[in-house]
């Protein structure tokens, strides 16, 4: 996680989100080419109740930061993840570029950056894609089982 100091509001939602399970059976649907999006959307695609899992992040007031706040001293590097969207929320996502110029005067935060699992992303990233509107979506979702918070950060 980047420093708590630098964004504190935006870390403490997301481990939040994390610690209530809300983004088990989540998936990662886009691939922007600058970056790999991760929604409130069930991988399984014949999911009779798609929007149940958004409502889940609204029922505990979980689905949005309150206010963006962006530190120059943890930017948008390759692998960082943020909140996706405007304030941020719940959507987010992992840089697979630097992206110090992509966000322009109002960034979201950047929350932390994967050490582990590089190749992970870099297999979400190689994903075959088609265009739907604006957008590069995954022609299938990749399902997130399961995600839990690990230790207290301590170490670093």
């Amino acid at each position: 996680m980047a420093p708590i100091e630098l964004v504190p509001h935006s870390i403490l939602r997301f481990l939040d989100q994390v610690r209530h399970r809300l983004w088990d059976g989540c998936s990662f649907q886009k691939n922007a080419l600058h970056a790999v999006l991760a929604a409130p959307v069930p991988y399984d695609r014949l999911d009779p109740e798609p929007g149940r899992l958004e409502e889940e992040f609204r029922s505990r007031s979980l689905h949005s930061i309150s206010f963006r706040e962006y530190s120059e001293d943890f930017p948008h590097s390759k692998y960082t993840v943020g909140f996706d969207g405007h304030p941020g929320g719940p959507g987010w996502f992992v840089n697979v570029r630097d992206n110090f110029n992509v966000f322009g005067k109002a960034p979201p935060p950047a929350l932390g950056k994967v050490k582990d699992g590089v190749e992970t992303v870099e297999r979400l990233r190689g994903m075959p894609v088609e265009t739907v509107g604006i957008h590069k979506m995954m022609v299938d979702p990749v399902g997130i089982i399961s995600m839990r918070v690990i230790g207290d950060g301590s170490s670093g």
